[in-house]
């Protein structure tokens, strides 16, 4: 199963890292450790997409290898090894009402 950091986009910061089958999915599950109990519903963009220039919630999704790890989200170090990974999908929150 693929690996993934996501970075959020309003704060830049690594949110988590974890396995998923896609993108969405892997939002969703930090997501749910996050704030459980909160519904959301995601929509996958491609890597050079525009859907986060004007703003709005959602993250930078990066593929990591098997056993990539984050302990520290907001150490600019940490950030850097997320980023130096390819983006493979920036993922928006569909209802702004519901994001964190």
């Amino acid at each position: 199963m693929p690996r993934y950091a996501i970075i959020d986009h309003n704060s830049g910061y690594v949110w988590g890292v974890t396995d998923a089958a896609n993108p969405a999915e892997a939002c969703g599950l930090i997501d749910d450790e996050v704030d459980p109990g909160n519904i959301r519903s995601y929509d996958t963009h491609g890597p050079n997409s525009a859907a986060l220039r004007g703003g709005g919630n959602g993250y930078y999704v990066h593929g990591v290898p098997n056993g990539f790890d984050v302990t520290d989200g907001q150490d600019p170090a940490q950030i850097n090894a997320v980023e130096r990974h390819k983006l493979v999908a920036q993922v928006t929150i569909n209802d702004e009402s519901q994001a964190l």
